[in-house]
């Protein structure tokens, strides 16, 4: 994310297409931000964070799941694995998962992180994960706003370069996702506490209370805590993708578009 930074700083003052003078706010919310995108790197490069294989790219439609039980059976799509960061695969779980908006959404007071969403894959995660230093768990709610942060820098710059990287199909196309991440960023802000206390809780949880077999906890999802089972229903596949990623070092099956073959 440091790298997309100094990227930024470029476009911006290159200004190649004089667009910066119409982003100013934009500007300025994603430099106030500067100073801890490069926290995981930081803390990469002075060992304090392992270097694990990671996925890069966990959004929902990347774990198969089965049609009948919930559970998930593999991760597809591995042509961004490369080494990096648990945090890094964590993170763009909830960026891509917990807002009920589109990523291009116009409408900003749509776009919001849904607390039940984050709860589902945190609960997964943690179950599954088992490997994560204390370190990783205590980062796991900011690495969520941290790659929030660093896609929506990369909308920005590409709308400051003149749309050259991401396909467009309206105009500002580039800046309404970049609005829509900056959003998301500040909802996650607001609501970081309560993030922070679900992952204590979930950790905790996994030491204290280990009773339930996983399937039957995603047929459950805490039902008692929703407001009808559709709501449950409608989360599962969030928990199950979660612990899918969560296992995702040690898959019981591969699958890869590209070659369109298991191994």
């Amino acid at each position: 994310t440091a790298d997309r930074y100094r990227l930024f700083r470029e476009a911006l003052a290159t200004d190649s297409c004089g667009r910066a003078k119409e982003v100013q706010a934009e500007v300025e919310f994603a430099l106030a931000r500067e100073e801890e995108a490069a926290t995981l790197v930081n803390m990469l490069a002075a060992g304090e964070l392992p270097l694990r294989v990671t996925h890069n790219d966990t959004k929902l439609n990347n774990v198969m799941l089965d049609d009948v039980t919930g559970e998930g059976i593999c991760v597809i799509d591995l042509d961004t694995t490369m080494p990096g960061s648990a945090l890094y695969d964590f993170g763009d779980m909830i960026r891509t998962s917990t807002s009920p908006a589109a990523e291009d959404e116009k409408d900003l007071s749509l776009v919001t992180m849904r607390m039940e969403y984050f709860e589902a894959l945190a609960k997964g995660y943690c179950e599954a994960a088992t490997f994560l230093t204390p370190l990783e768990k205590e980062l796991l709610p900011f690495s969520g706003k941290l790659l929030t942060m660093e896609c929506g820098m990369r909308f920005l710059t590409d709308y400051l370069e003149g749309d050259t990287y991401f396909k467009i199909h309206r105009p500002n196309h580039n800046l309404d996702r970049a609005r829509t991440q900056f959003k998301l960023i500040r909802d996650m802000e607001e609501k970081m506490p309560q993030m922070k206390k679900i992952v204590k809780e979930n950790i905790k949880k996994k030491f204290q209370d280990n009773k339930l077999p996983l399937v039957d906890e995603v047929i459950e999802l805490d039902q008692e805590r929703r407001k009808t089972q559709q709501e449950a229903d409608d989360l599962s596949p969030f928990l199950m993708a979660a612990v899918l990623m969560g296992r995702y070092r040690r898959p019981p099956l591969l699958y890869t578009k590209k070659r369109g073959c298991f191994y």
